[in-house]
């Protein structure tokens, strides 16, 4: 009979041990959202070629044993399809994961109907059915608005905890002039604004969610992000450049090797990476780990 007792409880110690072990390798799940944008509905959007910097995001993050990727390109890259990715990512999510999101398109201002920007006006990533004017085709409904996308992103970051990572480069603008030749060189964004007929003075004014992740952009808000002559973007190509010591790196030196990648292949105008959001978090615990 004792030993019969010993034995159930030996099996009921390595049932639990072998739980807490799966949970464990289960923490260190890395998934990843990446969206290209080189094609638009709106044919009034200059041209650019988000959608080659994908293939070399994806590269890098498998290097780093990403292994849950998805990928949206051009014509998949919607705004009901991109939010529906980020929900659908957001419910694989487990505590402790690494997670990267990756946006490659042109960005804009809009009108900003929730009052929690001191200028009036929301940044907004473009996905494939926006448009550049507001019209019947699009009301502003089409764009995805940094708010929206905090909403997204804090689902993610609530379901990943504190022991999780999370952190999205944005190889976009929405300063630059799309409609502007500098010197032959594409530019992902635009200086026009989408209008949206409101009345300001019905806005109520409110605070500004904080950024619980990281978020790495292209440039600061003034300036435009020009593409490599090869058409990829700056930000792109200077993080697969430097694929091989991400991992090593703090994130001012991530940020002084993407500065410099940006300065040796500047033709125009300057740009400078920026990096925003929860900066007590490492970049490099994104990269970390098995590889």
């Amino acid at each position: 009979g004792k030993y019969m007792s010993l034995m159930i409880k030996l099996e009921y110690w390595i049932l639990i041990y072998c739980m807490l072990f799966s949970l464990c390798l289960r923490a260190q799940n890395k998934r990843a959202l990446a969206i290209g944008l080189g094609e638009y509905e709106d044919t009034n959007w200059s041209t650019i070629h988000g959608d080659k910097d994908v293939p070399i995001i994806v590269e890098m993050l498998k290097q780093y044993k990403y292994s849950d990727i998805k990928t949206l390109i051009n014509q998949q890259a919607t705004k009901k399809q991109i939010v529906s990715e980020f929900k659908k990512l957001a419910k694989r999510c487990l505590p402790g994961d690494i997670i990267y999101i990756h946006f490659s398109g042109h960005g804009q201002r809009m009108t900003d109907l929730d009052g929690d920007e001191e200028d009036g006006l929301d940044e907004v990533w473009i996905p494939y059915d926006g448009y550049l004017q507001y019209g019947d085709k699009d009301r502003g409904e089409k764009h995805l608005v940094d708010d929206e996308i905090g909403i997204l992103l804090t689902d993610i970051r609530n379901r990943i905890g504190d022991s999780g990572h999370l952190l999205v480069s944005v190889d976009a603008c929405h300063s630059g002039d799309s409609s502007r030749d500098i010197n032959k060189e594409c530019v992902r964004g635009t200086e026009r604004v989408f209008v949206i007929p409101v009345d300001a003075s019905l806005v109520v004014k409110k605070e500004k969610a904080p950024e619980y992740w990281l978020t790495l952009s292209a440039c600061k808000s003034y300036q435009s992000n020009t593409e490599l002559p090869n058409g990829y973007g700056k930000l792109s190509y200077g993080l697969y450049k430097y694929r091989e010591i991400l991992a090593s790196l703090s994130n001012d030196q991530l940020i002084q090797h993407i500065k410099l990648f940006m300065d040796e292949n500047r033709r125009s105008l300057p740009q400078t990476p920026v990096l925003t959001g929860k900066l007590d978090y490492e970049i490099s615990s994104i990269f970390g780990g098995e590889r």
